[in-house]
């Protein structure tokens, strides 16, 4: 769920959320007020996407740790990252697995147009933390 409304003399609001439940109440995950045409995107210290080459759906990831199962991973998808951008000062671990196991991979700052062999499509848990 997506809306963006226009506060006029050239500022817009946009609010992007997620359905709960089907009867249930929806949750906002983002809320930008900027002024243009479009929103510009602030940086995230990590955010995967779901295709190649850092496009697709896409979710923005604070310092902390994510589980599919206990679904931090609504926005993208479990198991849907192809791709992330990692803010620099941060450092991203992937894991195919819950609770941080089943073959991790730990990614420094950067842009990752596919992520590493074996991590494509696998994401279940992610911590974000900044370098020490």
């Amino acid at each position: 769920m997506a809306a963006t409304i226009s506060l006029g003399l050239g500022q817009h609001l946009q609010l992007v959320g997620h359905q709960i439940a089907p009867a249930g109440p929806a949750r906002i995950y983002e809320l930008e007020v900027y002024a243009g045409g479009a929103a510009a995107t602030p940086p995230a210290p990590a955010v995967p996407y779901a295709d190649l080459n850092v496009s697709g759906r896409s979710q923005r990831f604070e310092a902390g740790q994510y589980e599919a199962d206990r679904g931090n991973l609504r926005q993208l998808g479990n198991d849907a990252a192809r791709s992330i951008e990692v803010a620099p000062r941060y450092l991203a671990t992937i894991c195919r697995d819950p609770a941080m196991a089943g073959g991790c991979t730990t990614l420094a700052a950067g842009r990752y147009d596919a992520l590493p062999p074996g991590s494509d499509r696998t994401l279940t848990s992610l911590r974000v933390r900044p370098v020490p």
